[in-house]
């Protein structure tokens, strides 16, 4: 008699079966990111601000910009950054409170201290679409 075995597989929320960026709220980066590093993903939300305070901290403002927003559950969210290159114009441009759809990758950033082998999760934000309605 030949015996089935079958297994469960938990999914955390970042994970996309379709291969598609899947969308992740502020909660979930915090819980997940460290394990989801290189993964794509969206998040859907309203823009707040360009926020440099964490890009100074990792010493790599003279290339990237960083930026908050509220994700779509309300929840506050301060570890997006992008090049300054690509997107410093749109991001600079937008007003507070623009619902907006950032997408990119989940990023390991080191720790800018000497001697230290640490890297924290950052939302590496390769492009920012305008919505025409708030976020769910």
């Amino acid at each position: 008699m030949k015996q089935m075995i079958l297994v469960l597989v938990f999914m955390s929320p970042i994970l996309s079966v379709t291969g598609e960026p899947s969308l992740i709220t502020a909660k979930e980066f915090e819980v997940f990111a460290a394990q989801r590093a290189g993964e794509k993903v969206c998040m859907k939300g309203q823009f707040s601000k360009v926020f440099q305070a964490h890009v100074r901290l990792y010493d790599i403002e003279d290339k990237m910009i960083g930026f908050t927003m509220d994700d779509s559950k309300g929840e506050y969210f301060q570890y997006a950054m992008a090049k300054k290159s690509k997107l410093a114009s749109e991001l600079l441009s937008l007003k507070e409170d623009t619902p907006i759809r950032a997408c990119g990758h989940i990023k390991m950033v080191p720790v800018p201290i000497a001697g230290s082998t640490d890297a924290d999760p950052f939302f590496m934000v390769h492009e920012v679409a305008v919505l025409s309605e708030p976020s769910e």
